[in-house]
């Protein structure tokens, strides 16, 4: 779905939880040398995968910069990630009890993850 570099804004974007302009994005990356012209491809190609959104504007220095959020949120991703990685032979009911048997996973999440699956139950009932 994402290249390398796509997914490295992604992650920014997803961990910053806030809007960020092309400058923020370069600063915050500072072990990476993006040139202008790669970065604006990179966000370019997210905004045409629909992954992000351009949110609105804010000053930097003298001129205004375009702000992006993420649209595409990183469950979504990974679960696509997921689905597109794994091999035919394995079974998505065997990974689910996988996850759900690891150590750690608390009541909440359970009970989160039971009304999820009785809401759709109920959806495909109908």
């Amino acid at each position: 779905m994402f290249s390398k570099f796509e997914l490295e804004i992604m992650k920014l974007l997803w961990s910053e939880r806030r809007e960020l302009t092309k400058k923020e994005i370069v600063d915050l990356t500072p072990n990476k040398s993006w040139k202008p012209n790669t970065i604006h491809a990179l966000l370019n190609n997210l905004l045409a995968k629909d992954a992000i959104q351009v949110i609105g504007l804010k000053r930097s220095g003298k001129v205004y910069s375009r702000t992006y959020i993420p649209v595409v949120t990183e469950e979504v991703y990974t679960a696509e990630h997921l689905e597109e990685t794994l091999p035919q032979s394995v079974n998505l009911v065997g990974v689910f009890s996988a996850m759900v048997d690891r150590e750690g996973v608390s009541r909440e999440t359970l009970d989160e993850l039971r009304k999820m699956i009785e809401k759709k139950i109920g959806e495909l009932d109908q």
